[in-house]
């Protein structure tokens, strides 16, 4: 879980991974927001609770290595409750990833 929920990225996150090189950060940070809507999109067409775990599980991996916790902890707790077959806590989830990614893609934007 993270320690700033009200932050939608952490840049001391990749800074602890590769230090003072704000070229291969910034290079990083656009293909994390760039890939966003396609990961919006593989949601819409999710259709059952295992493709909807992949892809929380993808985006899980993706937004936890950039600093992006709040939206990893979301998406933990959607691929935790597909795990478990909790359908109704899934479909409480996948409404709010959407907001999420919008306040990440906010906080990168020049």
């Amino acid at each position: 879980m993270t320690d700033t929920p009200d932050i939608p990225l952490d840049p001391k996150v990749l800074a602890a991974l590769f230090g003072d090189d704000q070229r291969l950060i910034a290079t990083i940070l656009v293909d994390f927001s760039n890939s966003l809507d396609a990961y919006l999109r593989e949601f819409a067409a999710a259709d059952d609770l295992s493709q909807v775990r992949a892809v929380a599980h993808k985006l899980k991996s993706s937004a936890r290595t950039v600093g992006a916790g709040p939206l990893a902890d979301l998406c933990a707790a959607l691929e935790r409750a597909c795990l478990d077959g909790e359908a109704e806590v899934v479909r409480e989830l996948v409404p709010r990833i959407a907001p999420e990614v919008m306040r990440v893609k906010a906080s990168l934007a020049p």
